[in-house]
C-alpha cells in the first residue's frame, strides 16, 4: 500500500472537510431502503466503505444486516463514525489498510468525484484490489470527463463516466433525493 497525499486529500483532511462534515445531512432511512433495493439477492455479508466521512452510510447498511467496515481521511468525521460504534479506521482510496479481496463488496458514495484524472486508475486498482465479488461507485455522471467548480474550488470535483472502471457490470442506475441522494448515478461491478 502506498499512502499518497494528494492536493485534493489535503485540502478534504482540513477546515474544508470538516466543514462539510458538519453540514451534511444525510436521509439514512432513504439510503437504508435505496441498498437494501441496490444490494438484494447478491451474495453479500462484509461491505467496506471507502471515504465513510461520519458514517450514515455504515448505519444503513448495518440495519440491513450487513457487517460494516469504513476508511476515512479525515479524523474530524472518523471520530464522528467511531461515536456511533462502526468499526472505521483512518485511510483513503490510494491507500485501504486492509487484506487483498477481504470484503465481499468495496464501494465509494461521492468520493472518487474528488480525484484527479491522472489518480482515477490508481484509486480504481486499490478498490479492486480489496473487495472479493463486488465493486458499487456512486458518483456524478457525465458522458465525457468534465471539471466542476465546487466551493470556490476548480480542482475538487469531477463528472464522469465510471462505467470504463469496471468489466463486469451487473447494474446501474439514477439516483436522487427520494433515494437519500443527490442526482448520482451507481454502478454495481462483479468482480
Amino acid at each position: 500500500m502506498t499512502t499518497t497525499k494528494t492536493h485534493q486529500l489535503e485540502i478534504w483532511e482540513g477546515e474544508f472537510g470538516v466543514e462539510y462534515t458538519d453540514r451534511a445531512v444525510v436521509d439514512v432511512g432513504a439510503r437504508k431502503g435505496t441498498f437494501g433495493k441496490l444490494l438484494d439477492g447478491s451474495p453479500i455479508e462484509t461491505i467496506l466503505e471507502v471515504g465513510c466521512g461520519k458514517g450514515d452510510n455504515l448505519t444503513a447498511l448495518e440495519e440491513l444486516g450487513y457487517e460494516v467496515t469504513g476508511v476515512e481521511p479525515l479524523h474530524y468525521a472518523l471520530v464522528r463514525s467511531r461515536e456511533k460504534g462502526h468499526r472505521t479506521f483512518p485511510g483513503n482510496c490510494f491507500s485501504v489498510p486492509f487484506d487483498d479481496e477481504e470484503f465481499d463488496l468495496t464501494f465509494t458514495a461521492g468520493v472518487l468525484m474528488h480525484v484527479i484524472p491522472d489518480d482515477m486508475a490508481r484509486a480504481i486498482r486499490e478498490l479492486w484490489r480489496v473487495t472479493r465479488r463486488f465493486l458499487l461507485i456512486i458518483e456524478y455522471y457525465a458522458a465525457a470527463e468534465a471539471p466542476i467548480s465546487y466551493r470556490g474550488h476548480e480542482d475538487l470535483l469531477w463528472k464522469r463516466d465510471y462505467s470504463v472502471w469496471g468489466k463486469n457490470l451487473v447494474k446501474t442506475g439514477q439516483l436522487d433525493k427520494a433515494n437519500g441522494f443527490d442526482n448520482c448515478t451507481y454502478w454495481l461491478f462483479q468482480k
